[in-house]
């Protein structure tokens, strides 16, 4: 039985992964490097220490993630400032239909904490969450099960009865080790076979889960 609801935010809640290619290679260009599209699809929604690896894996030790990471912050607020909070398909439907329905909701987010304030206030979301989870508050970040386990406990639901929605590989497999339901909401990268064989449901927009969810 579903009892609560856990939410990735970047490319599922919001269609704000669109903006991490050009943001980080804008980024990379400012510090000497040139960053492939590839690569940057390739961080999502994984925990900030081990993209820091990554790139300097990549890119060299001399590569200051420090100053990427403030950047990447910087241009993402100005860019949401300017233009508003993209919000995803059917998001807000969804979580009016959930709180009709007496569910409990968080949000287990790689991304850190005052960002997530901010586009939740900007988007007058804010009330429809009952707890937030960052990959900072967490030892292990996705594709580890630590965030959506605490992300439970938060909102105090069993892990398994709770559904969580992702749109990234390593959020997949970080609630499927939690012991939760997944559903897949692919944004820009698209489910392989070993998804599909771990996940729930593939839906093709938030609308879609409503109906999942009345079925259950």
């Amino acid at each position: 039985m579903i009892k609560a609801v856990i939410f990735d935010m970047d490319g599922l809640m919001f269609d704000t992964e669109r903006l991490a290619v050009p943001t980080w290679q804008r980024i990379s260009r400012e510090l000497g490097y040139e960053m492939p599209a590839e690569f940057v699809i390739n961080m999502f929604g994984r925990s900030v220490s081990a993209i820091s690896a990554d790139i300097k894996k990549t890119f060299g030790e001399e590569f200051d993630t420090e100053l990427g990471w403030k950047l990447r912050k910087q241009y993402v607020t100005e860019w949401i400032d300017k233009h508003g909070v993209p919000l995803k398909p059917g998001l807000k439907e969804l979580l009016k239909y959930i709180r009709q329905k007496g569910l409990k909701t968080a949000i287990a987010t790689s991304t850190d904490l005052h960002l997530v304030e901010h586009y939740l206030n900007l988007s007058g979301l804010t009330d429809y969450y009952d707890g937030i989870v960052t990959g900072q508050m967490v030892a292990q970040g996705k594709p580890a099960p630590d965030i959506y386990q605490k992300a439970a406990r938060v909102i105090s639901v069993n892990p398994k009865d709770c559904l969580a929605l992702e749109d990234a590989p390593a959020g997949i497999r970080s609630a499927k080790a939690a012991g939760m339901q997944v559903i897949m909401v692919p944004d820009m990268v698209e489910p392989t076979k070993e998804l599909k064989n771990i996940m729930t449901k593939e839906c093709q927009s938030l609308h879609e889960v409503i109906s999942f969810i009345e079925e259950t």
